[in-house]
């Protein structure tokens, strides 16, 4: 899980119906509005970059873990915790699976 410790940016571009995709922040990404920005620290702080109501970066600072079974979870103070499961980790592409409230509606 050493891989893990890094900072992410969601790559929405290769996200599918199932799986969001981040890549490191050193990533040569096309411009975009909005990316979400993790940084999973070693001694298990999280600090969140997300866009604000105003297109303005907001700074969340909270924990992180993961187990053994591929589960990431990620929490902030008075908010819900947020689970994944690692789909697939590399040193350039950290791929999670969506949570069922992430998914959107097929219809």
């Amino acid at each position: 899980m050493d891989a893990l410790t890094r900072g992410w940016v969601h790559s929405h571009e290769e996200d599918s119906e199932a799986q969001m995709v981040f890549r490191p922040l050193e990533y040569p990404f096309p411009r975009s509005r909005g990316r979400s920005q993790y940084t999973l620290k070693k001694d298990g702080t999280l600090v969140a970059q997300v866009p604000g109501p105003t297109d303005r970066r907001e700074t969340l600072m909270g924990s992180w873990v993961a187990n053994q079974n591929g589960e990431l979870k990620f929490s902030f103070p008075g908010k819900e915790t947020r689970r994944y499961v690692i789909a697939s980790l590399s040193n350039d592409r950290l791929v999670l699976e969506k949570p069922a409230w992430a998914k959107s509606d097929p219809q």
